[in-house]
Order: structure tokens, then C-alpha cells, then sequence
């Protein structure tokens, strides 16, 4: 017997995110502390915690606005994956570039290390079709 509503209380609608404002965006990719973005132009935009260096800016501060990842300037990315703690990006010729928490070799260098920014080279295209 109370007033009010029987209904749950309602949020708010939901808001186009800052700092995409004017971008096409064309996928996304998340985790429950950071997110990637790719727009149709291939430019990566990262956000959320940076932990471990997963957002790929060079640092482990987090960015509370998707900011282009600016270590992957001059690359066209075509698909983007977000782990736990390490983010993966495809460029549109097929280089995989990871970046974050290697704590379990999931960034495929061949050891245990963290990478705060990209790590690739000439040779590490995917083998994925």
C-alpha cells in the first residue's frame, strides 16, 4: 500500500557517446572495462580502464572518451577483438597487432610480457580466413 508506481524505476535514455560525435562508426568490441571502436575509415578509438596498456595508447591511464589509438596511425584496421586485458586489432592487409596484459601469452609474442602500445611486424598477418 504505498504511492507511486507498481512499475521499476526507469534510466535514462540512452546517449550517443562522446568523442564519436561525426565518426561512422563500424564496429565495436567490449569488455566489461574498456571498448574499442573502428570507424569506416579504419582508425581505432579506445576507452575505459588501461590497465595492463589495453587500450594501446602507451600508458595504463584510462580514458573516460574514446580517443584514436594513436600508435596505430597509418594503419587501416578492418576488425578488432577486446579480451580481459589485451585488445587485438586486424588491419585490412591482414597484420594482427596486440596490445595489454601478455600474463598468459594471449598476445602471441612469444612470452609473458605486458605491451602498453602495438606490437607487430611485417610477418604477423593472420593466418584466419
Amino acid at each position: 500500500m504505498g504511492s507511486g508506481s507498481s512499475r521499476p524505476s526507469e534510466g535514462s535514455p540512452p546517449e550517443a557517446m562522446a568523442g564519436l560525435e561525426g565518426v561512422n562508426v563500424k564496429r565495436v568490441a567490449s569488455t566489461a572495462f574498456h571498448g574499442l571502436a573502428v570507424s569506416n575509415l579504419g582508425v581505432v578509438y579506445s576507452f575505459g580502464d588501461g590497465k595492463s596498456g589495453r587500450l594501446g595508447h602507451g600508458d595504463e591511464e584510462g580514458l573516460m572518451v574514446p580517443q584514436p589509438v594513436a600508435a596505430l596511425q597509418g594503419e587501416r584496421v578492418s576488425a578488432i577483438a577486446a579480451g580481459g586485458e589485451h585488445s587485438l586489432v586486424v588491419t585490412t592487409h591482414g597484420q594482427v597487432f596486440s596490445f595489454g596484459s601478455g600474463s598468459f601469452g594471449q598476445l602471441g609474442h612469444g612470452d609473458l610480457q605486458q605491451q602498453l602500445a602495438r606490437l607487430g611486424s611485417p610477418d604477423s598477418t593472420w593466418g584466419g580466413g
